[in-house]
């Protein structure tokens, strides 16, 4: 079409990235600026088992397996399944955290505020399903009450 030849034209040059890599001791700073809490306990999850932002807020209880130190990640980046190793130093937080989680279940639904909202036929099918611990909503709770009526899914 220009009628020029490919073979003037030379290989391309391609910009190399290279990941950012922090040193130990930017990590041990980095990690101190976190307040403790949920937040911190995600960050360690992201930094010592290598998951993805979305796989982590995704966990759930039944993919812990604090006995063999592994999690189990369902339907992962691409749909996989895959399982990656869970540092010792994080069990005990773990604990305490599903601990503390559960008791405000516990609580929250004495005040009959607990469950989470299902749509109608799952609802009917497994009817304690919304309160059951520990529900979805108990992973990771909201620090307040959401003043809004529940979801009709099936209007």
């Amino acid at each position: 079409m220009l009628e020029i030849e490919l073979d003037d034209i030379g290989p391309l040059d391609r910009p190399k990235r290279l990941p950012t890599v922090l040193s130990r001791e930017e990590v041990r700073q980095l990690f101190a600026a976190l307040s403790p809490g949920p937040n911190r306990l995600i960050a360690h999850l992201l930094y010592g088992s290598g998951l993805r932002l979305s796989e982590a807020l995704r966990l759930r209880v039944k993919e812990l397996d604090v006995g063999t130190s592994r999690l189990h990640v369902r339907d992962g980046k691409g749909g996989t399944d895959r399982t990656r190793v869970l540092p010792e130093r994080l069990h005990a937080p773990l604990r305490r955290h599903l601990k503390t989680v559960k008791a405000q279940h516990e609580a929250d639904c004495a005040d009959g505020v607990g469950g989470v909202s299902l749509p109608d036929a799952l609802a009917e099918k497994y009817p304690n399903a919304a309160t059951a611990s520990p529900a979805p909503s108990t992973r990771c709770p909201k620090t307040r009450r959401s003043s809004s009526p529940p979801l009709n899914l099936n209007p």
